[in-house]
C-alpha cells in the first residue's frame, strides 16, 4: 500500500475556512474575517464576527464622535472606540466589550487623539454616573476572560435585532 503523500488530507485551516466564508456571508461581515491570514491566528473566528457585530450596533445607535461632537459621521471618519484602550484591558477581557464603553468617534478622536480618554471618561461619567465609572475604571486591570464566545455572538445579534426593530 502506497504511503500517502503529506499533500493528500485536506487542511484544518481549509475545511475551517468554508464554514467561515459562509458566516462570513450570513453576518455581511469583509473578506478579510475569512482571509488565510486571519485563519492563523490563535484568535477565534467568533471573535471577529462579534466585532463586526458590535461595530454594526454603534452605528446603528449613533452618527456623531461621542467625546469631540462631530456630527454626522460615517465610512472612515466613522470608528469605533473603546473608553479604555483595548492594549491596557485585553482583547478577551469583558470589560473591552461592554456596549456603555464603546461609542462612535471621529477619525481624529480614535487616532492620532488616542481615543480622548479624558473626554471619553467624563461622557460616561454624565451618562452612567460616578459608580459606574469606577466600577470601570476598577476592572481595567482585573482580567475577565469571554470564555464562550459563541454566547457573545448570540447575545450581540440579538442586541442588533433589536435595534432594527
Amino acid at each position: 500500500m502506497p504511503k500517502p503523500s503529506r499533500h493528500s488530507f485536506r487542511s484544518p485551516k481549509i475545511a475551517r475556512s468554508a464554514t467561515f466564508a459562509s458566516i462570513a456571508r450570513e453576518y455581511d461581515l469583509p473578506s478579510y474575517i475569512t482571509s488565510k491570514k486571519h485563519l492563523r491566528w490563535s484568535t477565534p473566528i467568533e471573535k471577529g464576527i462579534a466585532w463586526e457585530i458590535v461595530k454594526k450596533i454603534v452605528r446603528k445607535k449613533e452618527t456623531d464622535c461621542y467625546t469631540c461632537g462631530r456630527k454626522d459621521l460615517e465610512g472612515q471618519n466613522a470608528s469605533t472606540g473603546h473608553c479604555y484602550p483595548v492594549a491596557q484591558t485585553g482583547s478577551n477581557n469583558a470589560l473591552s466589550w461592554d456596549l456603555r464603553l464603546i461609542h462612535l468617534q471621529c477619525g481624529y478622536c480614535n487616532g492620532p487623539g488616542q481615543g480622548e480618554q479624558g473626554l471619553y471618561e467624563e461622557r460616561i461619567r454624565k451618562e452612567y454616573g460616578d459608580a459606574f465609572l469606577q466600577e470601570a475604571r476598577q476592572r481595567r486591570y482585573k482580567v475577565d476572560p469571554i470564555k464562550n464566545w459563541d454566547a457573545k455572538v448570540e447575545e450581540l445579534k440579538n442586541i442588533l435585532q433589536s435595534l432594527d426593530k
